[in-house]
């Protein structure tokens, strides 16, 4: 995706949120990359506003059916080799989002305290979808957090995850060039069977509006270096 595009939605919306009172921040993004089997192909998602300051991105392809365990290729599709925590019954994918931003305030750190994800699922009892989300701050591990989604939490057929990261990590203070630290944000979200029943579940919809797309934002504050 064009990074001219995001121009306007990231930078032209309100500053991100601040841990104090420091002078308007307004970055630049220098480069963006997403991988991953559940980013879109062609590299990007569909900025669909901002919130803080920061992007909201849609995945229109991003779904999840718990249907293909059943098929005769749900052995691997679409999970992370990395991946070691993943429940048995399962299926997944994940998107990775890098982003370089520039124009930071020397002397400032940032850090990413949540990621929210949201969209249509549909969930019998039974079935369950974890959220994992991974922040790295250049070279500092940035927290991670996970929060289950069961069918009691889904609402007419939407749901959202607030997931706090842990422990709380800054990242180091930007130079005097304004480079922000990297930023590398992984989502990864499991619809899995909590029993050897082969009950329903679905992530997502066949309808590839951005009505029912996935939503993913990660939010940033910023705080002055002691």
């Amino acid at each position: 995706m064009s990074l001219l595009s995001l121009a306007p939605i990231l930078f032209l919306l309100p500053t991100l949120t601040t841990a104090q009172d420091p002078p308007p921040i307004f970055p630049t993004l220098d480069s963006l990359n997403m991988l991953g089997t559940g980013c879109p192909l062609g590299g990007g998602g569909i900025g669909a506003g901002a919130v803080n300051g920061t992007p909201v991105f849609k995945f229109t392809m991003w779904n999840l059916n718990l249907a293909d365990l059943d098929s005769e290729d749900s052995d691997s599709a679409g999970e992370d080799p990395d991946d070691e925590s993943r429940p048995a019954n399962s299926v997944e994918k994940f998107c990775v989002e890098e982003m370089q931003l520039g124009g930071g305030p020397p002397g400032y750190r940032i850090r990413i305290p949540a990621v929210t994800v949201s969209g249509v699922a549909e969930l019998e009892e039974g079935s369950a979808l974890k959220v994992a989300v991974e922040a790295t701050l250049g070279d500092i591990e940035g927290g991670t957090g996970e929060l289950t989604i069961l069918p009691a939490d889904v609402t007419s057929s939407n749901f959202t995850a607030h997931v706090e990261t842990s422990p709380e990590t800054w990242s180091d203070c930007i130079a005097d060039d304004g480079t922000v630290p990297f930023i590398r944000v992984k989502t990864t979200l499991t619809l899995y069977r909590e029993g050897d029943e082969p009950t329903a579940g679905t992530v997502g919809s066949d309808d590839e509006s951005l009505d029912n797309a996935l939503s993913v934002h990660f939010q940033a504050i910023w705080e002055e270096c002691e």
